[in-house]
């Protein structure tokens, strides 16, 4: 777990797995970072797995509130559902 990350991304990894609910709020989280920092973020249809996709601006990703916010609010949570969950896991969270 980075140092950055919130209470709540270190809760949600302190029993060493991650809930797609978890994911969500982890998610909700770094959106309202975001908008406390003046930005919006554009949400796009989650892919087949249901990794959530969303867009943000140049000009918050230039304030570097993007990748204040993904860290800490969004990044671990991500990481795990993007990459360490297995498809079929994935499916059953679903």
């Amino acid at each position: 777990v980075p140092e950055m990350a919130s209470s709540e991304v270190t809760a949600a990894l302190s029993d060493g797995t991650v809930t797609y609910d978890e994911y969500e709020s982890a998610y909700r989280n770094f959106v309202a970072c975001m908008n406390d920092g003046g930005f919006e973020v554009i949400e796009h249809d989650p892919d087949a797995n249901g990794v959530i996709n969303y867009s943000v601006s140049n000009d918050a990703v230039a304030a570097g509130v993007d990748e204040a916010c993904y860290n800490m609010k969004l990044a671990s949570l991500a990481f795990w559902v993007q990459v360490l969950i297995p498809v079929f896991t994935m499916e059953k969270i679903l």
